[in-house]
Formats: structure tokens, C-alpha cells, sequence
């Protein structure tokens, strides 16, 4: 066998391997796993619903959305657009990319997140005076 001295070493070695691996065969609580918070659908404004040159919602009455609310526009029928006539201050919506003038077929979409409250008037190009909608960036 050995001296004292290697048995000593070799009693130290095997109890520092015992203290390292204490906490290994105990049962462990799972890592909770970070999920984002859920995101709210778009809301849908159909563009030239049943060929109509109109905007639902939005045509008839003013569609009433909290700030932060993405409008998801969605064209039902062909050559329409979707211009900024007005919208308050601090508001960032461009319309439909291009020209004024561009318009766009059926299964076109467009979506613009309404974060500043406030009144937004728009317009379709190819239709106007009848081709107008409206929405409203209000609190609560």
C-alpha cells in the first residue's frame, strides 16, 4: 500500500468530488421559460368591400381604436388607395407607399400602428369624394 501521506491526499481528492457533486442528484424546480406578452390581432378595415367604394369600418361611421392598435387594411377589390388627408399632430401615417395616385388590387394589404391620439382622415384616390374613411386614436 501507500504511506499515510498519499492515502491522505487521496481521502482530500475523493471529498472535494463529494462536495462539487452534492447538488447533483437533487431534484431541480424547471426554469421558467419567458413568453411574450400576447399581442393583439390587427384590426381589419376591408378596402372596396363587395366592389363598393367605401372602407367598413370606417366609411359610415369613424372606426374608434385605443392608441397603439394596428389597422390591418385589406382590398376587396381592385384600384384603390389608401391617402392621408389629415391626421394630428405627431402622427406618422404615410397611406399606401407611392404616389397618391398609385392604386392597388384585390388581396393587397396595409397595416399602419396608430400610436398618436387624434382624428385620421383618408381617401381613396380613384374614388373620391365617395371613397372616404376615418380613424379614431382615442383613449380608454
Amino acid at each position: 500500500m501507500g504511506d499515510g501521506r498519499t492515502r491522505r491526499r487521496l481521502l482530500i481528492a475523493c471529498g472535494a468530488c463529494l462536495a462539487a457533486t452534492a447538488g447533483c442528484g437533487a431534484r431541480r424546480e424547471p426554469t421558467p421559460t419567458l413568453t411574450p406578452a400576447s399581442v393583439p390581432e390587427p384590426v381589419v378595415v376591408e378596402v372596396g368591400p363587395d366592389g363598393a367604394f367605401a372602407f367598413r369600418p370606417g366609411t359610415d361611421e369613424p372606426l374608434r381604436v385605443p392608441p397603439g392598435t394596428t389597422v390591418r387594411f385589406v382590398w376587396r377589390s381592385d384600384n384603390h388607395s389608401v391617402n392621408v388627408v389629415d391626421q394630428p399632430d405627431g402622427g406618422s401615417w404615410g397611406g399606401t407607399p407611392g404616389p397618391n395616385s398609385a392604386t392597388y388590387d384585390e388581396g393587397y394589404v396595409h397595416e399602419h400602428t396608430f400610436e398618436v391620439p387624434g382624428r385620421y382622415l383618408y381617401e381613396c384616390f380613384a374614388h373620391t369624394p365617395v371613397g372616404t374613411g376615418e380613424v379614431r386614436v382615442v383613449e380608454g
